[in-house]
């Protein structure tokens, strides 16, 4: 299971602080996969027309790859959105980025805390009657679940300066990212 908060921790050394930011990770919905898995195991099976012994056997088979085969692709998918943590240098000089790129305190703006996930759009699903309206609702609120969970572990810490942003870390709660923008602001002595 997924980390469902975010954590930083820091080292002095002389005025220079070392920030690691630990991401917070999406659950996968364990019912989400177990019910993919199962529809298209069953759709193969019957486009295959497998019976009897052998089509238990491949359809069994075909569940089992699937269920983790979709837990991976939901987690891939996830990752391309959701922050990585992150690892940076701040000093009453300024910010060192984990690239390696410095930026000096005297050319930051601000630090400002985003959300990856806040201009995200779900979009309206309308599906018909039946099985096929059920279905098509129930993936619309699939989906907006999903982005509810992803807007809670979106955030992230941008520094400001010379016209552009930089992320200095991401993936985390909205506590955690106040905390490291408190502690880093008070560091560089930026103005609140």
């Amino acid at each position: 299971m997924g980390r469902i908060t975010s954590s930083y921790t820091f080292e002095q050394s002389g005025d220079e602080f070392l920030f690691k930011v630990v991401a917070a990770e999406n659950r996968v919905p364990v019912i989400r996969r177990i019910f993919l898995a199962f529809v298209i195991a069953a759709l193969l099976g019957y486009a295959l027309n497998f019976k009897g012994d052998l089509g238990f056997i491949v359809g069994c088979a075909l569940f089992v790859g699937l269920y983790f085969g979709i837990g991976k692709f939901i987690v891939a998918a996830d990752k391309k959105h959701r922050g990585q943590g992150g690892g940076f240098k701040a000093s009453s000089r300024g910010v060192v980025l984990s690239t390696g790129e410095e930026i000096p305190v005297e050319r930051i703006h601000r630090l400002i805390l985003r959300n990856s996930f806040s201009n995200v759009n779900i979009p309206l699903v309308v599906g018909g009657t039946g099985a096929v309206g059920a279905m098509s609702v129930g993936l619309g609120q699939a989906a907006i679940a999903d982005q509810n969970r992803n807007i809670a572990i979106g955030y992230k810490l941008d520094v400001e300066f010379g016209g552009s942003a930089r992320t200095l870390a991401s993936g985390m709660t909205e506590t955690t990212a106040y905390g490291l923008m408190k502690d880093v602001g008070g560091i560089l002595r930026l103005a609140a």
